[in-house]
């Protein structure tokens, strides 16, 4: 049981974002059932585009939940200092979280929401959410921790990752390609006022994130410390190029890349 180490991080959060949800929000209700959850996601009810919402509780995940619709993920709204939205595997259970078939995100993205994998492997890529389309609307004001994948320890896309990183911390999280993230295309949006901790791919690249194209947005307030890589970009790898806001490669204000180690080239970013 991680509760404990997701509450202590989740204090760390000092930016918070709005309540600007995309379509329609349906709310989980409060110990709903990994079933209950999919007969929601199923119903005619919800459309791509929706944002399914989860109370301030947590939720126990014994099943993966299959979802053939573009939703945003969203929990209760916290103040500083209080608790998120968990959602927790239970022992033994070698499944993701949220599995879509084709774009997930929606319009929201992830808000306010811990997953915590238990140390957990998946037994595919993407522990916590796996696409195999495109993420869209980025992660804001999220933890993923402890999560185990082959690719994407905590998330996973085919395609590409687009809204970027905003105020969420990744720790602990672990894979073969992306310890964090891997999208098999681009992550547009950048990383802000985030932290990457304890990240670690076993076998390739990309101790806290993996991108197959390019890396554009740049690093803003942001930590990467503790992530390792056994091949290239103990932090970050990128098949391409690394641009930041304006263009310019290298867009790293106010940054800080601090014990990151890769097994041959990019001890922090390999592009």
């Amino acid at each position: 049981m991680q509760g404990c180490r997701i509450l202590c991080l989740s204090l760390t959060f000092c930016a918070l974002f709005g309540s600007a949800y995309g379509g329609t929000t349906h709310t989980v209700p409060v110990g709903s059932s990994n079933g209950a959850i999919q007969s929601l996601v199923n119903s005619e009810s919800v459309r791509s585009g929706d944002t399914l919402l989860f109370p301030q509780s947590t939720f126990i995940f014994s099943e993966e939940v299959y979802i053939n619709k573009n939703l945003g993920l969203c929990g209760a709204e916290f103040s500083e200092g209080g608790p998120l939205t968990i959602l927790e595997k239970s022992g033994g259970a070698n499944c993701r979280f949220f599995s879509f078939s084709g774009d997930g995100g929606g319009e929201s993205g992830v808000r306010f929401i811990a997953f915590d994998g238990n140390g957990l492997y998946a037994s595919d890529s993407g522990r916590a959410i796996f696409c195999s389309g495109s993420f869209s609307g980025g992660v804001h004001s999220s933890l993923f921790a402890g999560n185990r994948a082959s690719s994407g320890g905590a998330i996973y896309c085919y395609g590409s990752f687009t809204g970027g990183v905003h105020s969420s911390i990744f720790a602990d999280n672990k894979a073969l390609w992306g310890g964090a993230i891997f999208c098999n295309g681009s992550l547009t949006g950048g990383v802000h006022s985030s932290i990457f901790s304890g990240n670690e791919t076993n076998w390739n690249a990309g101790g806290a994130i993996c991108c197959g194209s390019t890396f554009s947005g740049g690093v803003h307030s942001s930590t990467f410390s503790g992530n390792k890589a056994n091949w290239n970009g103990g932090a970050i790898y990128c098949e391409e190029n690394f641009t930041g806001e304006s263009g310019a490669f290298a867009d790293l204000g106010g940054s800080y890349f601090l014990g990151n180690g890769a097994g041959t080239v990019g001890g922090a970013i390999y592009c």
